[in-house]
C-alpha cells in the first residue's frame, strides 16, 4: 500500500501547486481549520482551489496574452510620454535654457557675495580692534 502512495508524495507539489509554466509553480500550503497562520496567506476552500488551478493551468495561453497586452499598454503609455516630451515647443525649451543660465549666474553671484561678506566681516573685526586698541592707548597715555 505504501509503495502505491510514494509516487503521489513525490509529485505532491503538482497536486497542491499551480503550474503556470514548465519551470514555474505557485506553491500552496494546506492549512487546517482552527490553526493560527504565521504569515499572510490567500485562502481558498478545496473546491475553489481546484477550480482556480484548473482555470489557470487550462488557460495558460490566455494568461500569456494578458501579460503581453499589459506590456503593450505600458509600452504605448511610455511612447506617448516620450512623444509629448519630445514635442515640447521651442520657446519652452529656450525658456528652460534661459532659466538654467539665470540659475547658474545667480548661484555665482551668491558665492561672490558670500566671499565679499566674509571679507567685510574680517575687515570690521580688524577695524574694531584697531579702534579699541587706539582708544585704550589714548586713555592710558
Amino acid at each position: 500500500m505504501n509503495t502505491i502512495l510514494i509516487p503521489i508524495f513525490l509529485f505532491s507539489n503538482l497536486i497542491t501547486g499551480i503550474q503556470i509554466a514548465k519551470d514555474q509553480v505557485i506553491d500552496s500550503t494546506l492549512i487546517m481549520a482552527g490553526t493560527k497562520a504565521d504569515a499572510d496567506y490567500l485562502a481558498f476552500t478545496p473546491d475553489k482551489f481546484i477550480l482556480l488551478k484548473t482555470i489557470i493551468e487550462a488557460k495558460a495561453d490566455d494568461c500569456k496574452e494578458a501579460i503581453k497586452d499589459s506590456i503593450s499598454v505600458c509600452q504605448y503609455q511610455l511612447d506617448v510620454c516620450h512623444s509629448s516630451c519630445d514635442s515640447t515647443p521651442k520657446h519652452y525649451k529656450d525658456m528652460i535654457k534661459t532659466l538654467q543660465y539665470e540659475l547658474v549666474s545667480k548661484e555665482s553671484d551668491i558665492e561672490a557675495l558670500t566671499k565679499h561678506n566674509t571679507a567685510l566681516k574680517y575687515i570690521a573685526i580688524v577695524a574694531g580692534s584697531i579702534a579699541l586698541s587706539s582708544g585704550a592707548y589714548i586713555l592710558f597715555k
